[in-house]
This record gives structure tokens, C-alpha cells and sequence, in this order.
């Protein structure tokens, strides 16, 4: 499963695990690692303008959220 994979059940699966889960990381980190990795292998970045007004936050806050929200790739043993 890759990480938007699991980024994506998280926030729309159901029961009540799923649910907790998905208060602990929060809508607004969810949404933002979904955005961000949808457009990670591609020419287009998230706009600080655009996720501020969406996440009702000052664009600085905005660009600092977006770079340092990121993604790790798994260590295999």
C-alpha cells in the first residue's frame, strides 16, 4: 500500500478506529499530505495562497505547513 494509499483509506474509511485515527492526524494535516502527494510526481506545486484560504491560515503559515509535511519511505528489513 502506498502512502497515499493509506492517507486516502484513513480519510474516508468508516468505524470507529478509522474515525480516531483520523482526529489524532487532524482533517486539515490529512488533507494537506493527501494534496501534497498527489502532485509530488508531477509540475505542479501546492499554492501557500491557496491552502492558507482553505485552511483559513496566513500564507506564511501555509508554507511553512506545506514544507514541513512530508512523507518518509518505508526502511526495509
Amino acid at each position: 500500500m502506498t502512502p497515499f494509499e493509506k492517507l486516502y483509506a484513513l480519510a474516508t474509511g468508516p468505524g470507529p478506529v478509522v474515525e480516531r485515527a483520523r482526529e489524532m492526524i487532524g482533517e486539515d494535516n490529512l488533507a494537506l499530505m493527501l494534496a501534497k502527494y498527489a502532485l509530488s510526481e508531477t509540475t505542479e506545486s501546492l499554492s501557500a495562497t491557496r491552502v492558507g484560504e482553505v485552511l483559513d491560515i496566513k500564507r506564511q503559515s501555509a508554507d511553512e505547513k506545506i514544507s514541513k509535511i512530508g512523507f518518509k519511505e518505508a526502511v526495509k528489513y
